[in-house]
């Protein structure tokens, strides 16, 4: 269901032109991955249970570059920005979730 939120709210009706939705995409995929850095940041810092969660968390939601390429995420602004180091490739459903969430606001 959240998927298909996505879609319809990335629709070009929705937005413009297909460039500006490939863009917004992008842009929420980049601050997903800005979000799953400092859930690692924060599991160092850390200590016991909380953690334990937090480490749990990122396991969940971080994915490498070439599973983000093999799942069509829309990566290509962090590749682009990843050489300043602090991105990190998110899995669709984090993704997906993580859209959800901030429309939904």
């Amino acid at each position: 269901m959240a998927e298909d939120a996505i879609e319809l709210c990335f629709s070009s009706d929705c937005i413009g032109s297909e460039k500006s939705t490939r863009s917004l995409r992008e842009s929420f995929y980049y601050v997903a991955g800005w979000h799953a850095h400092t859930v690692q940041k924060e599991s160092v810092r850390r200590r016991g249970n909380p953690r334990a969660l937090i480490v749990s968390l990122y396991i969940m939601i971080a994915i490498g570059k070439d599973r983000a390429g093999k799942e069509c995420m829309p990566i290509r602004k962090v590749e682009r920005i990843e050489l300043f180091g602090g991105l990190k490739y998110v899995s669709r459903a984090y993704f997906s979730s993580f859209f959800a969430w901030n429309m939904s606001l």
